[in-house]
């Protein structure tokens, strides 16, 4: 099966799951974390690759009557994903956007779009401690954190 389709970052996921899931031992006691990271407001934020499903460039379609932090909407395979605004989650300004580039991320409710200005980076970072969530002016999110503020928003349709 050829995979010259994906992205880089979805082949560097992809390879990271594959080797998770062949590895015996514990994952947790890696020091080391796959992240993608990216900027916002000249902080740099990180997002364990775990947690993502796809990196996309999708146009963002805007639907009206919803929260300024809906960017809108995506299809992706047939699925219709609200986008949220990830600057506006974090108290941030809205950022210029340059790209309409999208991270997709699993919930216990379906996928979710989180939108960014430009496409964000691989990178393997120390993991943190309970102590220190920020590391190397590097802040990791909290994915589950992040989306608690998100339960009362439709998050996926079939179209």
């Amino acid at each position: 099966m050829s995979f010259d389709h994906l992205s880089e970052i979805d082949r560097a996921v992809l390879q990271k799951r594959a080797q998770q899931l062949s590895q015996t031992q514990n994952v947790s006691s890696n020091p080391k974390l796959e992240v993608v990271t990216f900027n916002l407001q000249n902080q740099r934020y990180a997002l364990n690759v775990q947690d993502l499903r796809s990196v996309l460039r999708s146009k963002i379609t805007k639907l009206p009557g919803l929260p300024p932090a809906v960017a809108g909407a995506i299809n992706v395979q047939g699925q219709l994903v609200s986008v949220l605004e990830l600057a506006l989650l974090l108290g941030l300004d809205f950022p210029e956007t340059r790209d309409e580039c999208v991270l997709l991320v699993g919930t216990p409710h379906g996928n979710l779009g989180l939108r960014l200005p430009d496409l964000p980076e691989l990178e393997t970072i120390d993991a943190p401690n309970a102590q220190n969530p920020s590391l190397n002016q590097v802040v990791l999110l909290n994915l589950d954190q992040l989306l608690e503020t998100t339960q009362t928003l439709p998050l996926e349709k079939k179209v």
